[in-house]
């Protein structure tokens, strides 16, 4: 009978590398190699049942002091393998990660605040690096249109429509481990609905 851990093995290479993005794959993998294997995977797949999972995920929560995020996708790690071993690959016949969801703990409900600069730390960071255009115009196109690093990073000036001042989001600039080929990709965005259009604001423009 199959291991969770070797099962684990089997679904990164055989679903994963096929239909996910490159740094989901490398986020997915931190969690099946250093938390998925180590806790679950001496269990036979067609023997863990959801009792386990959820124990699992309770002692998780409270070993760690992770983010509501992150431990996320913990979750989605497990309910994917699962889901593909029952209906892909037909391992095993019922799955056990159907009902399975983050406890509801005290320290899971404190809700991450996100930092927003204030004009006197953007004039700070301009200043610091106003040497820099490359970082500057980087800098200045995050700040006017919320767009991720990687979005930034990949705009060419096909992207870029000054006319109807707009912003054409298409693509993703993201890290690998470094080959022949280098180290920096482009890609896709991170979602079907990060392709998108951004309008260009005065100062921006």
């Amino acid at each position: 009978y199959m291991s969770y851990g070797d099962y684990l093995d089997y679904w990164l290479e055989n679903y994963c590398k096929v239909n996910l993005k490159y740094r989901t794959i490398e986020e997915y993998s931190v969690i099946v190699n250093k938390y998925l294997k180590i806790g679950l995977g001496h269990y036979r797949l067609n023997a863990i049942t959801s009792y386990q999972l959820n124990k699992y995920l309770i002692d998780i929560c409270r070993r760690y002091d992770y983010s509501y995020g992150y431990l996320r996708n913990f979750v989605k790690v497990i309910k994917c393998s699962f889901r593909v071993a029952t209906d892909i690959f037909g391992f095993i016949n019922y799955n056990p990660a159907i009902t399975i969801n983050l406890p509801n703990l005290p320290q899971l409900k404190k809700k991450t605040i996100r930092h927003i600069y204030t004009q006197d730390e953007i004039d700070t960071i301009l200043n610091r690096f106003k040497n820099n255009d490359t970082f500057t115009c980087a800098f200045l196109v995050a700040c006017f249109t919320g767009m991720r690093t990687g979005e930034v990073c990949a705009l060419t000036w096909d992207n870029i429509d000054f006319e109807k001042r707009i912003i054409n989001i298409e693509h993703n600039v993201y890290s690998k481990v470094k080959d022949e080929k280098g180290k920096w990709y482009l890609g896709t965005t991170k979602t079907i609905n990060g392709v998108r259009k951004v309008y260009i604001c005065d100062t921006l423009l």
